[in-house]
């Protein structure tokens, strides 16, 4: 857990906007003279580029709501066997 909360802190630049990742990428994309809108580009990528960021993204969440959910069972088998070993 300790790992994730660390990587959510990065990519949040821990609290300072000029090192959010986000930031960083709209500060990099003006210097470059480009469009620095929503969806701006949309039409230039490749389907094949968005069909992967939206799979990893897919995989991603899929893969913390398991973890969160096996968390929570754990705890849930914790407790019950701590009640019947009270009992």
């Amino acid at each position: 857990m300790a790992a994730l909360v660390g990587i959510q802190m990065d990519e949040y630049g821990d609290g300072r906007l000029d090192r959010m990742h986000a930031e960083l990428f709209r500060v990099t994309v003006q210097r470059l003279d480009l469009d620095t809108g929503y969806a701006a580009h949309l039409d230039r990528v490749p389907a094949v580029n968005l069909a992967t960021n939206n799979l990893i993204s897919l995989f991603t969440a899929h893969l913390l709501d398991s973890w969160a959910a096996g968390r929570s069972s754990l705890r849930t088998v914790a407790g019950a066997r701590a009640v019947r070993s009270a009992a």
